[in-house]
Formats: C-alpha cells, structure tokens, sequence
C-alpha cells in the first residue's frame, strides 16, 4: 500500500511524469509481489492475480478516458464480484464458501479435502455456510460500492491509500 503510493507521488512531484504512467509503475510492487509468491511458492496467488488484472483493467480504461479515477479503482472491483458469486450461490447445495473454507483448511490434502465434503451431510451444517457467504458477499458488495465510490469522489492520492484500508478493514472483520 505505501510502496505505489510513494512511487505516485515521487513520480508526479520530482519527475513530472503523466499521472496515468506513475500509477503504472506503482502497480509493478503488486506485480513483483505475486510474482515472488510463484517463484517462492510454485503455485499462483489466485487472489492477487485477480487484484493484478483489476489493477490493469484500470490502468487500461483510465489510459483510453483520460481519467485516472479509474486507475485507482484497484481491488474493489474483484471484491464486487466475490460478492456477487457469494450471494448467487446461497441457495447452491455448496456455497462459494463452502469452497473457500475448504481450501483454506484443507491445503490441498486428500483426506481434509474428504472430511470437509462429509460435512456437507451434517444437519446445519449447510445453512452455516450459506449464512457465511450471504455476510461476505453483502460485505463485499458493499467494499466494492465503497471502494469505486471513493475513487470517483476523493482525490487520487486520498484513494491509493483508503481504498486498501477499506478492503482490510472489510476482510479483518469478516475474519473476526
């Protein structure tokens, strides 16, 4: 959060550079970021690849506008939807948490994997899950509004840092 912003505004203050262009090289800390976790992890960061393209879209539409307002959108479309695809599959014998859960906790094994799918037959145990994706994705939902609202209303440099915030703040209370 602080590396893009203080590429931003280094690159607008000392070098004169065009806005959109400086939003761009910020966004290569994310890009570095994702691409340690493949080198370190072997396996993409799904998360951030999805952040990475939102970024991207951004930048792209904001380079075709004219408007920087949409290269600091960032996350708070992927956030959009994510909660979207929660509220969708409420009604679905497995909810998207079910699948976020499961992944999670399991790491891949096997037998975790086969645990978490014997749960699915346990009484309740699938309306807590359907309640769990309705909260996140009408929490996230509203990240998104929050997020895209802020980036069209307060100023470029205000958003670089209160949209990720917004989206920690929104992830750290569905987690507690």
């Amino acid at each position: 959060m602080v590396l893009p912003w203080l590429a931003v505004v280094a690159l607008e203050s000392f070098f004169s550079e065009p806005a959109i262009l400086a939003f761009a090289i910020g966004w290569l800390f994310p890009a570095a970021s994702i691409l340690a976790s493949w080198i370190k992890f072997r396996r993409a960061d799904w998360i951030g690849v999805v952040i990475l393209s939102t970024l991207v879209g951004g930048l792209i539409t904001a380079f075709f506008t004219g408007k920087i307002e949409f290269a600091v959108i960032k996350a708070a479309p992927a956030f959009g939807l994510f909660g979207l695809v929660c509220l969708v599959s409420v009604s679905s014998k497995r909810p998207l948490m079910f699948y976020v859960a499961r992944a999670s906790e399991s790491g891949g094994d096997p037998e975790i994997l086969a645990f978490w799918n014997e749960r699915l037959a346990q009484p309740g145990f699938v309306a807590r899950m359907r309640r769990l994706s309705l909260v996140w994705g009408l929490a996230f939902v509203a990240e998104a509004v929050l997020g895209i609202g802020g980036s069209l209303l307060l100023q470029p440099h205000l958003v670089l840092v209160a949209e990720p915030l917004l989206a920690i703040f929104t992830v750290m209370s569905l987690l507690a």
